[in-house]
């Protein structure tokens, strides 16, 4: 993990062996965030559990967990949004936002 990096409420996050952080991560991990081992976060990215419901007229807050596999590669400012799943040696592009789930062995950038 990079010095630079900031976990929120570390106690929901699960982290499995060999897997780094870069620099300026950020795991916004107010619901349980999983991650598998052999797995890359690149620098500036975001993991993001925490979020407003926009239909509701006080805007609640609420979150969803994320889970990440194995060998996974998140790129350079990549964000990841509330409860979203993504599966073993994916690999997601610098800058994309990931908004639904991701394949196993499946590349994906953009929104």
């Amino acid at each position: 993990m990079h010095p630079s990096s900031s976990i929120t409420c570390p106690w929901n996050l699960t982290v499995g062996n060999l897997t780094s952080f870069g620099k300026n991560s950020w795991i916004y991990s107010l619901d349980k965030i999983s991650i598998g081992e052999k797995t890359c976060i690149g620098e500036g990215v975001k993991l993001l559990t925490g979020f407003h419901d926009i239909s509701s007229v006080t805007f609640a807050f609420k979150s969803k967990p994320i889970s990440i596999g194995s060998c996974v590669w998140i790129a350079t400012d990549a964000m990841v949004l509330p409860g979203v799943t993504i599966g073993d040696g994916a690999v997601i592009a610098a800058g994309a936002i990931v908004t639904k789930d991701v394949e196993p062995w499946t590349v994906v950038g953009g929104n």
